[in-house]
């Protein structure tokens, strides 16, 4: 086969294996990645929420400002920033 020539593969193939010119370890990576995921999701990894509200709100934050994401800043205008948020005792 020619270089410019293009072969013809199946959808399902084309799906398992991927672009020629991709690199070998690119499909088995992204299903690995996959499987992880579907694991963490299955095992309830999100069921304890916020877990901290000072940083899942400057998490929301940064989602709308990239000044507030540089920053950790709680809110989108950059005012309060995430800072220590804990006490250390002693």
């Amino acid at each position: 086969m020619s270089p410019g020539e293009r072969r013809f593969r199946p959808a399902q193939v084309r799906a398992a294996a991927g672009r020629p010119d991709d690199p070998a370890w690119a499909r088995p990576a992204l299903l690995g990645l996959l499987l992880a995921t579907a694991a963490l999701y299955l095992t309830g990894l999100s069921r304890n929420g916020y877990a901290n509200e000072f940083y899942a709100a400057a998490v929301q934050a940064g989602t709308k400002s990239w000044k507030a994401f540089l920053f950790g800043s709680v809110d989108p205008g950059n005012f309060i920033s995430v800072d220590k948020t804990r006490r250390r005792c002693g």
